[in-house]
C-alpha cells in the first residue's frame, strides 16, 4: 500500500506516508500494543511536558525515522542505480 507505507519510489507522490507510516502495523496484536503504549505513556508524558510539548515529541519520533529510511532507500539506488532499490517488491523479498 504505497500511500499507507513509505515505497522509496512513490512516496514523494504521497507525502503525508512520512507521518502515517508509524502507525501502520503488519497485525491487530502490534496496532493493540502500540495504540496502549501510547495512551498511558502519552498519559504521562502529556502530563510532565503539556500536550504541545507531547505532540512535538510524537511527531519527531515518528517524522525522522520515516524520513531517514527513505533517504537511505534513495541512497541505495544512487549507489547500485538498480531500480528494484525503489520498488515495493524489493521490501517485501
Amino acid at each position: 500500500m504505497p500511500y499507507l507505507a513509505i515505497v522509496p519510489g512513490s512516496s514523494i507522490i504521497y507525502p503525508w506516508v512520512f507521518l502515517l507510516a508509524t502507525v501502520v502495523e503488519q497485525n491487530v496484536f502490534g496496532l493493540l500494543i502500540t495504540s496502549l503504549t501510547i495512551f498511558y505513556g502519552g498519559r504521562y508524558l502529556e502530563r510532565a511536558w503539556s500536550s504541545k510539548g507531547f505532540t512535538k515529541f510524537i511527531l519527531f519520533v515518528a517524522m525522522i525515522p520515516n524520513l531517514l529510511s527513505f533517504f537511505i532507500y534513495a541512497l541505495s539506488f544512487v549507489v547500485s542505480k538498480s531500480d528494484a532499490a525503489l520498488s515495493v517488491l524489493n521490501l517485501y523479498h
